[in-house]
């Protein structure tokens, strides 16, 4: 009788689990192409269930523009190059998401005060199941992502151009996506006012 008691209440629990999930992200955006810092995302939640993956996410991004006054009535060629040297680390050590190398645009400035611009861009994610590797991102605390990034660009215009000034914003988003089992509380039978379970 005590097996299938055991057996009785395993099946209740597991007809009342259900999948479920829980999201958090963060980002952060400088107007610098050298910047360097931490994004951190909470961990999970042990009270909500228990977890059967993690999926982590970042995306990086440094966009250039180049600010041109252009005094004749006609459209005139501006071109610019950006070298990056961007990474971002996820919270197991290793750099999953580089953006490196030149990117470049050739653009027709128009009269006036206009501008060029080029956005190199990447992303990457990793889903871990190896339930061994779970408690580095449930309990109390934080998971931490960190970002470098440095870089110079360059520009050559038509003749006629006036060039102004180089900007810059670096993007670093990242997610965090925990999937669980979420179990309730069994269900129990009352009588007299009290739970009981009957053998």
């Amino acid at each position: 009788m005590k097996t299938k008691i055991i057996t009785a209440i395993a099946i209740a629990l597991a007809l009342f689990a259900r999948a479920d999930l829980i999201q958090f992200e963060n980002e952060v955006h400088v107007s610098d192409i050298n910047a360097s810092g931490t994004l951190t995302l909470p961990r999970f939640d042990t009270s909500l269930g228990t977890i059967t993956s993690v999926y982590l996410y970042a995306y990086a991004s440094v966009q250039a523009i180049w600010n041109y006054t252009n005094p004749t009535s006609n459209y005139l060629l501006a071109r610019g190059t950006v070298n990056t040297d961007l990474g971002v680390t996820f919270p197991n050590g290793n750099e999953l998401l580089t953006l490196d190398g030149p990117s470049s645009t050739s653009e027709l400035v128009a009269p006036g005060s206009d501008y060029i611009s080029v956005v190199p861009q990447n992303n990457a994610s990793i889903t871990i199941t190896t339930k061994s590797l779970f408690p580095s991102y449930q309990g109390a605390g934080d998971i931490t992502f960190s970002y470098s990034s440095t870089g110079s660009s360059s520009h050559t215009e038509t003749v006629g151009l006036t060039y102004q000034s180089t900007a810059y914003v670096t993007d670093v988003y990242v997610r965090v996506i925990y999937y669980y089992d979420h179990v309730p509380n069994p269900p129990t039978s009352h009588k007299n006012g009290h739970s009981s379970i009957r053998h």
